[in-house]
């Protein structure tokens, strides 16, 4: 079974288990002003209901790598859920094969790579990382901030060429960009996965990527800035019942 198989049915299986298309996306700790204990028991509530828990750079560079592998690993013993290094990694080969490894090592299921830094000499130490780990690389496609056409007019370039190459599992496409999740599901068939940054905070109504193609909805500040972020998450588990069988 290839990679792109492997992960794509593995998170398609815990959407309908748990009926989320939700990851969280910690740039950081706290919830408030929560410690990082209380942080920890929050997640601990949160998990059942997530897809995944994304870790962004802010929230590494605070804990170090093993400090924050050791707080959602610690969640996944007790839930299905897919632990995604965000580090938008984009340096040449050498470089992007030390961070690979390093996030792998400790636990992280997925690793989130620059898709326009290109593969030969750059992303392919990525990839060749997440072989060896039986990992997985999300490409990121297109961002959704003013001047990120820049990104997005090589997007169609991207997904053919990375749409390729065996490693790559799926695609972040801005939920704020609706359009490009439309073409990249149509180009990409149902063999990648799609997630979708943007809704919430930076504009885009919740639910909107999994109309049109999306498999998984990416929301950071919409809850971990939540005074009751269990409520927003139930909440959300509303918007997304009415997918469920897409």
């Amino acid at each position: 079974m290839s990679l792109r198989k492997y992960w794509s049915d593995k998170v398609r299986e815990i959407i309908k288990q748990k009926g989320t298309r939700l990851v969280l996306a910690l740039d950081e700790f706290p919830f408030g002003d929560f410690s990082r204990e209380e942080c920890a028991e929050v997640l601990s509530r949160l998990v059942d209901y997530l897809v995944g828990i994304k870790v962004g750079v802010p929230l590494m560079i605070k804990y170090g790598v093993f400090g924050v592998a050791e707080i959602v690993e610690s969640l996944k013993k007790n839930s299905e859920c897919i632990l995604i290094y965000d580090g938008k990694i984009s340096d040449i080969y050498h470089v992007n094969k030390k961070i690979a490894n390093m996030v792998f090592s400790v636990g992280f299921d997925l690793v989130i790579a620059h898709g326009i830094v290109g593969y030969k000499g750059g992303i392919e130490g990525v990839v060749e990382v997440a072989r060896n780990f039986k990992g997985g690389v999300l490409i990121l496609a297109a961002m959704s901030h003013e001047e990120s056409w820049i990104l997005n007019r090589n997007l169609m370039e991207i997904l053919r060429r990375y749409s390729k190459v065996d490693g790559v599992v799926g695609f972040i496409l801005p939920a704020t960009k609706p359009s490009t999740i439309r073409i990249a599901r149509e180009f990409l068939g149902n063999d990648f996965l799609i997630f979708s940054p943007g809704a919430g905070k930076q504009g885009a109504p919740y639910g909107q990527s999994i109309a049109v193609g999306a498999d998984i909805e990416i929301v950071g500040r919409g809850i971990y800035e939540s005074i009751n972020p269990m409520e927003s998450v139930v909440s959300l588990m509303e918007v997304y019942r009415q997918y469920e069988g897409k």
